[in-house]
């Protein structure tokens, strides 16, 4: 169901975002973000991070074995940012302010609402040569968490996909699991 789809992009993105180097507030306590009937998420020991780079204050890891489908490409990126958290939030999630953290997106809008927590958000990205314009259809559920963290987490559903056919000239690309974990730490997010 999409809920057990929801809970397990949840649970795969709080373990493939964990790091040891940054503190987590729920540390102490790690059931206090997962739900005893979730699905078994993705096992972090799978994920090998290796790190790529450090650019512009981001420092980038690729899984080196870590995809659970053995086609997909597994990144992950960490920066600490002087903003409130609640700030950082607002600007992911408004449709016209997410360029100034992702400048590969054309335009964001959304096709369907699912309560306050969750909706359904279709992707248009430039056109990079020599590929063709992309979009997703993208499902999106974020979080508060107990310890504070909020998770974002998004990923394509071919039900949905299909009632939303791409545009001409454009190609259906598929997000596995995509999105953010936001901690505060020292003051930072």
């Amino acid at each position: 169901s999409l809920l057990n789809k929801v809970e397990m992009a949840v649970q795969t993105m709080l373990l493939a975002t964990s790091d040891p180097d940054v503190p987590s507030p729920g540390a102490d306590n790690p059931s206090s973000s997962t739900s005893a009937h979730a699905p078994a998420p993705v096992p972090a020991s799978v994920f090998h991070w290796k790190q790529q780079y450090f650019k512009k204050g981001v420092t980038g890891y690729k899984s080196e074995s870590g995809a659970s489908v053995k086609s997909s490409v597994c990144v992950k990126g960490h920066i600490m940012l002087d903003y409130p958290m609640v700030e950082i939030f607002g600007t992911l999630m408004n449709q016209g302010t997410i360029r100034e953290f992702n400048p590969q997106i054309d335009s964001a809008k959304t096709k369907l609402k699912f309560g306050t927590c969750s909706f359904l958000e279709s992707v248009k990205c430039f056109r990079i040569w020599p590929t063709a314009t992309r979009d997703y259809i993208n499902f999106v559920h974020w979080r508060l968490l107990e310890d504070g963290r909020i998770v974002i987490a998004a990923f394509s559903d071919k039900k949905y996909s299909d009632q939303f056919p791409p545009e001409e000239g454009t190609v259906r690309a598929e997000m596995i699991l995509g999105g953010y974990l936001l901690t505060r730490v020292n003051n930072k997010t």
